[in-house]
């Protein structure tokens, strides 16, 4: 099943987030933790390029916003790809953004849906190819 997650999504899916030195199991999903930080690392809007490996957005380009105050630690860079190159906005480590790991796609980005109409649609025909009754003829989604 495809998965979809920002900011404390990305966080809940690793392995744990550790604060004030205090380390708490989280799902395991993701092979990475999170270290809680005094100050934000990432904050403001965001410019992402998309990537070829993701297949969650068809346009060139996402934008969105971040504000977290959290960075990834211990990531398994063996084990992942990433879906977006930073161009604007601090991301994963200033550079990257968007772990994508089977079929999950985990991001410290919160994209701006209206300015990501293709996002819907995309997650839709990632579900359905997943159950298998994926039709050719497309399906508008509505965004309200």
């Amino acid at each position: 099943m495809p998965i979809y997650a920002e900011c404390g999504g990305l966080m809940y899916l690793g392995r744990s987030i550790i604060a004030d030195g205090k380390k708490q199991e989280m799902v395991g999903l993701l092979p990475l933790d999170t270290q809680m930080t005094k100050k934000p690392q990432g904050h403001g809007y965001t410019i992402m390029k998309v990537m070829e490996n993701n297949r969650w957005f068809t346009q060139e380009r996402v934008r969105g916003h971040e504000f977290h105050n959290s960075h990834v630690i211990n990531l398994d860079v063996a084990q992942v790809n990433f879906g977006f190159k930073v161009e604007r906005g601090h991301g994963i480590n200033e550079e990257y953004d968007g772990i994508c790991y089977k079929n999950v796609l985990a991001a410290y980005n919160h994209i701006h849906a209206i300015g990501s109409p293709s996002w819907a649609e995309q997650m839709i025909k990632l579900a359905c190819q997943y159950r298998g009754q994926c039709r050719e003829k497309r399906k508008t989604v509505a965004v309200k």
